[in-house]
């Protein structure tokens, strides 16, 4: 008497009763919602998908087990409490399996990259000019695993809830030094097929 788990009374449950507690009570986490997100992208997923599951196998067996496992002083103070009806309440810890998460993050992968946009050159007045590019972002998949897992098992009520993921700069290619030291036109060519049938102009349109 006087023990619960998760607020749920167990006086009396046998260790089956208490495994289908907990089972029932990952399902209800289960249906949780995380907000993945890295800079302004973000994607929504339930913890069931994954992998949720109790992170400890023994807490129905110390459950129990409460106030007849350890020395005698710690089983008096365990026994003191319930007698005093303190009650003694279990949290349910939770884990998440990583090697689904890595697959769904692998999976949605592309919902958190950005594409970099290279430095480059146009043609101005006869002149090059430099355009400057955009750094792009790249997904860490295994440290935004361990950032959801860590999230799960110390951070997490339950509730919808929110994880950032890890990402890393992707810089643009093209030294602009490099660029700038381009300053002649090496080749052109143009000519004019105006004269051509409708169908080869429509040819030539499209593989230009």
């Amino acid at each position: 008497d006087g023990i619960t788990l998760c607020g749920t009374d167990v006086s009396g449950m046998s260790k089956k009763e208490v495994d289908e507690l907990i089972a029932d009570k990952v399902d209800e986490y289960g249906d949780g919602k995380l907000t993945l997100y890295a800079g302004d992208k973000n994607i929504t997923v339930k913890a069931s998908e994954l992998g949720l599951d109790a992170a400890d196998s023994s807490t129905s067996e110390r459950i129990l087990n409460y106030g007849t496992d350890g020395n005698i002083l710690y089983r008096f103070k365990a026994m003191q409490k319930l007698n005093n009806n303190e009650g003694v309440d279990f949290d349910l810890k939770l884990a998440v399996d990583k090697e689904v998460v890595g697959e769904y993050l692998s999976d949605n992968e592309e919902e958190f990259v950005t594409a970099a946009v290279d430095n480059g050159l146009k043609r101005e007045n006869g002149k090059f000019v430099f355009i400057e590019g955009k750094a792009g972002q790249q997904l860490v998949i295994d440290d935004s695993v361990d950032a959801v897992s860590d999230f799960i098992s110390s951070d997490w009520d339950g509730k919808d809830g929110k994880v950032e993921l890890v990402t890393e700069v992707d810089e643009p290619e093209g030294d602009k030094d490099q660029l700038m030291a381009v300053t002649d036109v090496l080749g052109s060519f143009n000519t004019n097929f105006s004269s051509s049938t409708a169908q080869r102009s429509q040819n030539v349109s499209n593989g230009a």
